[in-house]
């Protein structure tokens, strides 16, 4: 729980589990009733990041990974490489990061 006005970030760990790379990640996310959506708050990390670590994504739709639309927000991933067998490393997995604040 929170209390209004405070930010709570969301945060959403993918990772490739199969044998091949996979192309053009589409992560989704519908902000929450009774929350906003924080702006300039998208991120994208390694599986290893943090929210402080992560690198900034803006909200608009470029080329960046992030992009946020009146309803949610979107993340297009190009590529992740296939499993590497190894938890928390390499490029078969990351992180995307958002914040909302309460209303």
């Amino acid at each position: 729980t929170a209390p209004p006005g405070a930010e709570v970030i969301y945060t959403v760990h993918y990772r490739n589990q199969g044998l091949g790379v996979a192309s053009n990640l589409i992560i989704a996310d519908t902000i929450p009733i009774f929350t906003t959506y924080v702006t300039g708050s998208l991120k994208a990390g390694n599986a290893a990041s943090t929210y402080a670590t992560a690198s900034p994504l803006t909200d608009a739709a470029d080329t960046d990974a992030g992009q946020f639309g009146g309803t949610g927000v979107i993340f297009t991933i190009t590529t992740v490489a296939a499993d590497d067998g190894v938890a928390n490393s390499g490029s078969d997995e990351g992180k995307v990061y958002f914040k909302v604040r309460i209303d």
